[in-house]
């Protein structure tokens, strides 16, 4: 069966359907063969876990049937691996007026595995109206610029407080 996972995350338990003349069953002696009871081994998948190289074959594997069944052949299919969500958060900031901006920075929630901020695309960058003669007051702040095909990624604006300087 086709299946897909969120990058990151664990794979999901692979399954198949059985076709042909299916299982068999007896109502008369009430024994019905399940997969559990005819099937040992497990279905395997194509190594790796990045959204670029997917999707993974998903095969055969160990698989096989009990003495009782004959497999004549085997469909394999497909596991997709689809973005993870990626928050990037602008950090809060203070200065007084008349000083230059602060150097802006952010938070990010939502990184998988070992994941750093130095393996996304593009450069973060940051917007605000605020100047260096800007008066007291709350300014937004606003992150962009990064990319990645393993992630959706979100941006979230940040605040840059100005004080009155105080004289």
């Amino acid at each position: 069966d086709s299946q897909s996972k969120v990058y990151g995350s664990s794979d999901p338990v692979l399954t198949f359907t059985v076709g042909g003349f299916g299982l068999a069953g007896n109502a008369a002696t009430g024994v019905f063969d399940t997969q559990a009871v005819v099937f040992s081994g497990s279905q395997a998948r194509s190594a790796g876990e990045a959204v670029l190289g997917s999707p993974y074959a998903i095969t055969r594997g160990s698989l096989t049937a009990n003495s009782n069944y004959s497999v004549t052949g085997y469909t394999g299919s497909n596991l997709a691996i689809l973005p993870a969500s990626l928050s990037i958060t602008a950090d809060d900031k203070t200065k007084f007026s008349g000083e230059p901006n602060p150097v802006f920075t952010a938070s990010y929630s939502g990184l998988k595995f070992a994941d750093t901020p130095a393996d996304l695309g593009g450069s973060l960058q940051f917007v605000t109206p605020a100047t260096n003669s800007s008066l007291a007051g709350n300014y937004p702040i606003e992150p962009s610029g990064l990319n990645s095909s393993n992630y959706s990624i979100s941006y979230f604006s940040g605040n840059l407080r100005i004080d009155p300087l105080n004289l």
